[in-house]
């Protein structure tokens, strides 16, 4: 199935592995249309393991991805004490004044 040409454009903007891994994909995909519709033994659900394993591998990164969300959480509470403290700083140096400013 050709893609249109607003699709064609998007790709062509896609950094060069992200566009491989797209071709790669409809590649896999045609392979998988073409055995179900000349193949007498072709069996659906094998399709389906093929597409879930390639999900599992994929979910494998979620635990990854939540440590790096950890650790920039760690980072930004750490800089949100850093601009506490610099804050009470400039406040203390105004006096009255900078207590009063929002």
């Amino acid at each position: 199935m050709p893609s249109s040409p607003k699709v064609n454009n998007l790709e062509h903007k896609l950094a060069g592995s992200v566009r491989e891994e797209r071709q790669k994909f409809k590649s896999m995909i045609s392979s998988v249309r073409q055995r179900v519709n000349t193949s007498e033994v072709f069996e659906p659900t094998h399709a389906v393991a093929v597409i879930l394993h390639d999900m599992k591998e994929m979910l494998e990164a979620v635990p990854h991805m939540a440590n790096n969300m950890s650790q920039m959480t760690v980072d930004m509470h750490e800089m949100n004490m850093k601009m506490g403290v610099m804050a009470y700083g400039v406040d203390s140096t105004m006096g009255r004044a900078g207590r009063m400013m929002p």
